[in-house]
């Protein structure tokens, strides 16, 4: 699962770099898979489900450690954003004015960003729980 996590980083990082450093257009920014399968990376139940495994992966390590339990949180969080957006594109109901899903905090940080963000948040704490895990033993 680990390697699942960090690749779905790595495709956020992928987009950032297609936007910021080869000057792409958003809509064409998909990172690595998305310029493979578009379809995929443009599916709001492929994101919702992705983050609902998330979830259901941390649940159980939860009780292990606080940075677990910080990652689940987190988890927990993003889910809920990508339940919303999932909502918005089944019931065609665009929230906060928008003409496509969209979640509070896109008003202010573009999609792409947000999302690297949001990853990148979530992965934090079960990076230092790695790192001090390998201290302890």
């Amino acid at each position: 699962m680990w390697y699942v996590i960090w690749f779905h980083l790595f495709e956020h990082f992928t987009q950032i770099i297609q936007v910021y450093i080869l000057g792409w257009e958003r809509s064409q920014s998909l990172g690595i898979i998305g310029l493979l399968f578009p379809i995929l990376i443009r599916s709001e139940i492929l994101h919702y489900l992705f983050s609902l495994f998330n979830v259901i992966f941390f649940l159980p390590l939860a009780r292990q450690n606080t940075y677990y339990y910080t990652a689940t949180i987190l988890a927990i969080l993003h889910h809920n954003e990508h339940f919303g957006l999932l909502l918005q594109s089944i019931f065609k109901e665009y929230w906060f004015g928008g003409n496509k899903p969209m979640t509070f905090l896109e008003q202010f940080i573009p999609r792409i960003e947000l999302h690297f963000i949001y990853n990148l948040i979530v992965l934090s704490p079960i990076i230092v729980c790695h790192i001090k895990c390998r201290e302890k033993y």
